[in-house]
C-alpha cells in the first residue's frame, strides 16, 4: 500500500512538470525573433500565403489562445512531421560536423600516434 501511495504522489508530481516544459518550450518558441510563418514558408513566399498560414497556425490569435491551440496540436501529436523532418536535417548536420571533425583529427592523431609528439612533450 505504501508503494502505490509513493507511485501515486509520484505521477501526481509529473502532471506539474510536464506542464512547465510545455509552457517553457512555447515560451522559447516565442522568444525566436521574426515570424514563425515567414521562417516556415521562406522569404520568397507571397503575403496571402504567410497570413493564411498565420491563421491556419492561430498565430492572429491572443497570446492564452496561442498557448491552448499549441497544447491541442501537442496532445493531437500534429508535430509529428516537423519533427521528422527536423531530425532529419539534425542527422545530416552531424554527418557534416562529423565530417569535417574527421578531416582535421586524423592529421593529428596521425602525428600523435608516430611519436614525435609525445617526445617533443617529454623533452626526449
Amino acid at each position: 500500500m505504501v508503494i502505490l501511495r509513493y507511485i501515486g504522489s509520484r505521477l501526481l508530481f509529473l502532471v506539474p512538470q510536464i506542464v512547465g516544459i510545455v509552457l517553457v518550450g512555447f515560451i522559447l518558441i516565442k522568444a525566436v525573433p521574426g515570424d514563425p510563418a515567414t521562417l516556415m514558408l521562406g522569404p520568397m513566399a507571397s503575403t496571402d500565403s504567410i497570413a493564411r498560414l498565420r491563421t491556419d497556425l492561430g498565430l492572429d490569435q491572443p497570446l492564452p489562445v496561442q498557448f491552448l491551440i499549441y497544447l491541442q496540436r501537442i496532445l493531437q501529436l500534429e508535430s509529428y512531421h516537423l519533427l521528422r523532418n527536423s531530425a532529419e536535417e539534425i542527422l545530416c548536420g552531424i554527418k557534416a560536423i562529423a565530417k569535417h571533425v574527421a578531416h582535421f583529427t586524423v592529421p593529428f592523431r596521425t602525428h600523435l600516434d608516430s611519436g614525435e609528439y609525445w617526445q617533443s612533450f617529454l623533452g626526449s
